[in-house]
């Protein structure tokens, strides 16, 4: 779910509990990179922290150098 809907014109929250570990991804279909926590007062607002997925495929690279993963394209 994105954070603001725009037909709406209201803010939602963009993950809750358990959303650890998910994917997330841009409106164009590209993976933007993985939730890795969250926080929040309200149902309406809330903090979600994503790593990079750029990073995350140079670190799995160096660590497993014949893994398959989902090219990155640069526009």
């Amino acid at each position: 779910m994105l954070g603001y809907n725009v037909q709406s014109l209201k803010y939602h929250k963009f993950s809750n509990t358990g959303d650890s570990g998910a994917v997330v991804v841009g409106r164009d279909g590209r993976i933007i990179g993985i939730s890795t926590s969250s926080a929040g007062p309200t149902d309406k607002t809330d903090m979600t922290y994503i790593t990079p997925y750029h990073w995350l495929v140079k670190l799995l690279k160096e660590k497993y150098p014949d893994c398959f993963l989902y090219n990155i394209v640069d526009d």
